[in-house]
């Protein structure tokens, strides 16, 4: 499943973004 994968590094990113 590397949609998962890729949904997790998108919300990890935009978690890093926001701080």
């Amino acid at each position: 499943m590397p949609v998962q994968e890729q949904n997790c590094d998108r919300e990890r990113k935009l978690k890093e973004n926001e701080e």
